[in-house]
Formats: C-alpha cells, structure tokens, sequence
C-alpha cells in the first residue's frame, strides 16, 4: 500500500490544480531550450536565463524513493485512496503555489533565472503509468490527447478562465495531431508561442449535458522567478533546494499555518538558489544571508516580515526544533539579530525611498 502511495504522488504531485510547476513522470527539458536576456535588474543581476512556460511545466521532479509516512491513508479500493490522497496533495499546493506565486511575480527582476509563464500545464493519459490509467481517466479528466492539468490562480491562464480538464485543440490557429509525437509538438509550439506577448488558445470543455464547447482564449505570458516550489509528501519537517526549484515538505506546510511564515522559508530556500549556495555545503553565514535575503523579497511581495520573523525565530518554531542541534544553521538568537538588522535596513531604505534589492541588507 506504500508503494501506492509513492506512486501516485510520484507521478501527480507536479501539477494537478495549481499543484505545482513540475512535469509528469518521463519528460525531461534539454537545457538547449533556455534563451538569455542581456537586461539587468535592480540588483546588478545580468544574463538572466530566460525559459518559457512550458520548459518549467515539464521538468521532472526528483523524489526519493520513501516511505510516504505522512500520508495516513490505508485503503483497501486503490482508487478511493488515490482520490484521498490526491485531495490532500492539491490542498497543500494550492497553498504553497499561491504564496510562491506572489515571491516569483514580485521579484522576478531580482533573479538571475526568469521564466515567460501563461499560469498552466498541460497532460496526456500516456503521462501516467499503465495501472493507474483507468483511475486518472475519470479522476483527472485526462485522455489520449493534450489537457489542462493545472491553472495557477491569480495567472494570465486564470485571467483568461482556463480550467483544469479543458481540452487543447490547437495554438495560434494550429492545430494539435494526436500521436506519440503530440507533445513534442506542443512543447516546440508553445516555446515560440510564449516568447512573444500574446498567444491565441483554441480549447473545448465539457459540458454537464456531455457536450463540448469549443472556444478561444488570449494568454499573455507573464514573465516569473524561475524557481518553482513544490510539495513532498515527507514526515521531516524541512524545506530544501536543489538550485532550480524549491521543495517543502508536507510535514513543513502542516506547521506552518500562517502565510507569512510560510512565505519566509520559501523565499529563504528561492534565495539559496538565486545565490548559488551549494546543497550540502552550508554554513551559518549563509543561512543568515538567506534570511536576509527572504526578507527583501518577501517585503516587495507584499508580506508581513515582522509576523514572519517572530514565528521563525521562536525557539519552539518547527524548523528550530528540527535544527536545533546543526551545526551548520544559525541559533535562535543569531537568526533574532539578524532578523531584526536586516528589518531596519529595509525600512530605513524604504523611508529614503530606494528600491528595495539584495543590496539594501549587506
């Protein structure tokens, strides 16, 4: 039963309704389609890589090969355990994709690495592994061609009232063939697509009577931080980044109740990854520089930083607890004071009026 459960969540967890930016199981993207933009932020930050939203939205996501015991269902029908345990994992990336939404849109002129978004992603029923295909059909609305797998709220996608399960019939007035080779395709379509402002959708959507409405739809890219954030379904309270994408686990996000909270360990691993710190290779220098870091990026998207920084610096917080005997992350006090330094730095420069960037807490 066990092994149900990573495999579902293995192939479902990137993307089902806003879960998450991640691809389906068996896709990769070749590093050719990045592009670069020679334009620099308010930081000094030059040659941004500059990736479509498709790119993004068909990464593979690494999981480790676990025991889900934070999934509590034991279920003797697979596919009302699959639903259950779907339920859960769309909650909990509901949640998290609407608090790094906001990092990612705020501060994508801080990040070296920006990606041109519509707010969707897109799958097949050839996705998904052969025993799960006669649960995903129904579950997920997916067939043999090419569907809305995810809407992210407040995107252009959103904005333009696309809907998970809706049908893609083609893209700026082409059509899409069915086969083996459909997403290969779309992928190449989309990329040019999405590089431009604005990009025609024709889609079909059913209706309660059986019927499919056939429609279009206009999306205008927005352009993001490239470091999606992602759920895993894990009993450790942690969160990590592997320098392309941010990862929280779900023990971490049940912890965590307030959004602002939430917001600040998200931008702390985001700042990880913008700064090019090394998984495996920390230090308390650089954990203080990425709480720094968090707090700039947080208050230019709008977060409360005061609130954040009190719950994270509580000796009982759950990242305390889980790091209380590392050597390598900064004490409760030590993360205090240099919460409390950058805070004023970031209010004293919004005072005189200075655009807030990496640089306001050196």
């Amino acid at each position: 039963m066990r092994r149900f459960l990573f495999t579902a969540m293995s192939v479902l967890c990137a993307g089902l309704t806003a879960c998450s930016d991640g691809a389906a199981a068996g896709h990769e993207t070749p590093q050719s389609l990045k592009t670069t933009s020679a334009s620099a932020g308010p930081a000094g930050v030059k040659d941004a890589a500059v990736r479509t939203g498709e790119d993004l939205a068909r990464d593979d996501a690494p999981f480790e090969d676990a025991p889900f015991e934070d999934a509590p269902f034991e279920y003797e029908d697979p596919a009302a355990e699959f639903s259950d345990v779907l339920a859960q994992y769309q909650a909990l990336n509901r949640r998290l994709e609407g608090v790094a939404l906001r990092l990612q849109r705020a501060n994508a002129p801080l990040c070296p690495a920006v990606v041109r978004h519509p707010g969707y992603s897109v799958h097949t029923l050839s996705d998904y592994p052969k025993n799960l295909r006669a649960v995903a059909r129904p579950l997920l609305g997916v067939d043999e061609g090419l569907s809305i797998r995810s809407v992210h709220a407040g995107s252009p996608a959103d904005a333009a009232g696309l809907k998970p399960m809706d049908k893609l019939i083609g893209l700026n007035g082409q059509r899409f063939a069915g086969g083996k080779t459909q997403m290969q395709f779309y992928e190449q379509l989309s990329r040019r697509a999405f590089a431009r402002e604005a990009a025609s959708l024709t889609l079909a959507r059913r209706l309660s009577n059986g019927e499919h409405r056939v429609f279009s739809a206009q999306i205008t890219p927005e352009t993001l931080c490239d470091y999606p954030a992602h759920v895993v379904f894990d009993p450790a309270v942690n969160g990590h980044t592997d320098g392309k994408a941010v990862w929280i686990t779900s023990a971490l996000m049940r912890s965590t109740k307030d959004d602002s909270a939430l917001a600040l360990i998200t931008a702390h691993e985001m700042a990880h990854a913008i700064s090019g710190h090394i998984q495996g290779r920390s230090s308390k220098a650089l954990e203080l520089q990425a709480d720094r870091m968090a707090l700039v990026m947080m208050r230019r998207a709008g977060f409360d930083i005061e609130r954040a920084a009190a719950f994270w610096t509580r000796a009982d917080s759950p990242q305390n607890r889980a790091q209380a005997l590392s050597d390598t992350h900064p004490d409760v006090r030590e993360r205090r004071e240099n919460f409390k330094q950058a805070h004023r730095q970031i209010e004293a420069a919004q005072r005189a009026g200075e655009a807030l960037d990496f640089r306001t807490v050196k």
